[in-house]
């Protein structure tokens, strides 16, 4: 059921955080319409993606899970699906997602699918492998096509190579999985860089907005928790330049994670974030 957090005072409207409160990690929302939708992974329990319906954000209800055929026996903890990503385009929804099979070692064994469907509560279509190296994919909707972005993940250990290197994009074939030709569009941060994942891209008023998320998850962390570094660019092809940033401090009990973005009814843009204590929006 839908949760009561709105009231109302001096005759405006306010809302508590978190407005779904509990295990609901790496939330994407997507738009179709005047309705709004949102996917959670559950990394090594199933449903492995979690789908949920609102119309302003605040209240939600659930819709059950997507990915009713998924096998996940013999992954360990912390490992399983990994940052979906739902978008909707010509009529059609799109979810991409990774599925991390081991999470030991310098070589994690992460394969990446996307699954398609007309109506969000399906039937959704058989997953497709993606050719391409990395994890959390998402996709951009431009009009000459649709690509593919993942941040980097390379171990070689090679002189003055990072293992997170910044974020690539691909010519993706949403038929075939087949990719075409890697473009960097968004390099590290820093001298030393961080973790860059879960990243989510945005057209708007001419532009297209990158949101990535790092920093690093582990549950040891105390002081600090991701910075959401928005980036922006003229075409899809380009290379994303920073544009705002927001770091995070918080108490160990409070560890934000993976930022979304997405059109608003409104024409606006729609900013949330996941945390510890469950899912927020701003």
């Amino acid at each position: 059921m839908p949760q009561e957090t709105t009231k109302r005072f001096a005759g405006a409207s306010f809302f508590a955080n978190p407005v779904l409160p509990g295990f609901h990690p790496d939330p994407c929302l997507c738009r179709a319409g005047d309705d709004y939708y949102m996917v959670t992974s559950t990394f090594t329990w199933l449903p492995g993606v979690s789908l949920y319906h609102s119309r302003d954000l605040v209240h939600w209800e659930s819709l059950g899970g997507i990915l009713d055929k998924l096998d996940l026996r013999g992954i360990p903890e912390s490992g399983g699906v990994w940052a979906p990503d739902l978008t909707y385009a010509k009529g059609e929804f799109y979810l991409v997602y990774s599925v991390a099979k081991t999470v030991s070692g310098a070589f994690k064994d992460v394969d990446n699918y996307l699954v398609r469907a007309r109506n969000i509560e399906g039937p959704w279509s058989e997953p497709v492998k993606l050719g391409a190296k990395g994890f959390d994919p998402c996709l951009v909707h431009a009009q000459d096509g649709c690509r593919l972005v993942v941040p980097q993940w390379d171990w070689r250990p090679l002189e003055g190579h990072y293992k997170f290197n910044g974020v690539l994009m691909y010519e993706l074939n949403t038929c075939t999985g087949g990719v075409g030709d890697p473009k960097r569009i968004f390099d590290h941060t820093g001298d030393v860089p961080c973790v860059c994942e879960g990243p989510h891209v945005l057209e708007h008023g001419g532009w297209f907005y990158l949101l990535a998320a790092e920093g690093g998850t582990g549950v040891n962390q105390r002081t600090h928790a991701e910075q959401s570094v928005g980036f922006g660019s003229r075409y899809v092809f380009g290379s994303f330049k920073e544009r705002a940033r927001q770091s995070c401090r918080s108490p160990r009990w409070l560890l934000v994670r993976l930022p979304s973005l997405c059109s608003s009814s409104s024409g606006g843009v729609d900013v949330s974030f996941g945390a510890r204590v469950g899912f927020a929006a701003c």
